[in-house]
């Protein structure tokens, strides 16, 4: 059982908790560079943060989806006609329904999928002082390769469960954290993103979709960081 308290500093809005001895906090990407893959996602992150990192990718009605998609374009267009000359406004719901009419030609023209996609990082020190230079550090280092996260400020515990290897995601924080994205964009972010991956001595994971070469991986090589992996599926699944 896990032994947690919250705590937090007074003169400011950082909040963090403690389990079992060490200071933890979580925060939540919330914007992907869309042409971004996995090694340079993971090669943003500060070599000398401890941090353990989850990614949940949820599959979505794509016929609800698009029927969402009219009707906000619509409103916004109505909304747009209607603004007493605000122009901050008229760019913010301009920006809204490009993107809206982006995501709409992906899905009806390219045949895209779309996904919600949570990220969790949970950043955790031994020294209560130094938790927040992490988390700060941290999410700076994100910034400039413009990866937008959150702090879970009251909601840790939550994000730092949702790190662990359990295959659980709380329902409380996936409203604020939920990033859209379309089958290309969730393929950029999947662990194994290139055709050559092919460790002579390693076992077969299965095969890639697109051409179907062989995924030959040997978790214990040390050009990888640490030979510890899951994999989760349902019964029957390819």
């Amino acid at each position: 059982m896990l032994n947690f308290y919250p705590a937090y500093i007074d003169n400011t809005n950082f909040r963090y908790i403690n389990i079992d001895g060490k200071y933890v906090t979580t925060i939540c990407i919330v914007n992907y560079p869309k042409k971004m893959n996995f090694m340079q996602f993971m090669n943003s992150m500060p070599k000398d943060i401890q941090f353990d990192m989850s990614i949940f990718v949820q599959k979505q009605d794509t016929i609800k989806v698009l029927k969402e998609l009219t009707y906000n374009i619509s409103n916004s267009k109505a909304e747009i006609n209607t603004i007493n000359n605000n122009q901050i406004d008229v760019d913010i719901l301009g920006k809204l329904t490009s993107d809206a009419k982006k995501l709409r030609y992906e899905i009806q023209i390219n045949n895209e999928q779309v996904y919600h996609t949570y990220t969790y990082i949970s950043i955790k020190s031994d020294n209560e002082n130094d938790i927040i230079y992490s988390t700060k550090k941290f999410r700076s280092i994100l910034y400039s390769k413009m990866l937008i996260s959150n702090v879970l400020n009251f909601r840790h515990l939550q994000g730092y469960l949702s790190t662990l290897p359990f295959n659980t995601l709380d329902e409380s924080i996936t409203k604020t954290c939920c990033t859209n994205m379309t089958t290309s964009n969730v393929a950029n972010i999947f662990p194994f993103y290139t055709d050559t991956v092919f460790d002579i001595k390693g076992v077969i994971f299965g095969y890639t979709n697109h051409n179907k070469k062989i995924c030959n991986i040997d978790i214990f090589s040390n050009k990888y960081t640490n030979s510890n992996i899951c994999i989760f599926g349902s019964s029957d699944s390819n």
